[in-house]
């Protein structure tokens, strides 16, 4: 992680300003916004969709799968009325974020059963933010902070 938040302060202005000036908690605080999300193993059920993505995104998503699947007469259809059958919330959920899941998911959209906005609400179901605390940050830029002092940060 360190390596991750020093490349993203080289690659950022305002970054390099806030750590330059010693301000970690700032610096902390953009970079969670800057820095890619984390998956987190989360399980989605219909319930936590329509919370996480709003009653017409989420209904709009599993209508097409449910008709796609209810059209079909193959293996990818069955194995999606299963996956469906998972999002009940008694059956536990999906971790939108397992690599077969994505593939799976590419895959409608490219099929046409998803619209590229359905393929990425559902994209991003699993990731939150890098919370980061001062400390971390501190910890990643002692490199350029000999005796603890403030430098300016290498290009």
């Amino acid at each position: 992680m360190h390596a991750q938040i020093r490349a993203a302060i080289q690659a950022n202005p305002q970054l390099r300003q806030l750590i330059e000036a010693g301000d970690d908690e700032q610096a902390a605080v953009v970079l969670s916004q800057v820095l890619p999300k984390q998956p987190t193993g989360e399980l989605y059920t219909e319930r936590s969709m329509f919370a996480e993505l709003g009653p017409a995104m989420a209904e709009s998503i599993l209508a097409a799968l449910g008709a796609w699947s209810a059209s079909n007469e193959s293996d990818a259809a069955d194995i999606i009325e299963r996956a469906l059958s998972w999002l009940q919330p008694e059956s536990g959920g999906i971790d939108f974020q397992h690599q077969e899941v994505q593939a799976m998911l590419t895959g409608l959209q490219v099929a046409g059963v998803l619209s590229v906005q359905q393929l990425s609400a559902l994209q991003q179901l699993g990731l939150r933010p890098v919370a980061l605390t001062h400390h971390q940050v501190a910890e990643a830029v002692a490199i350029w902070r000999p005796n603890g002092l403030s430098q300016q940060i290498p290009e």
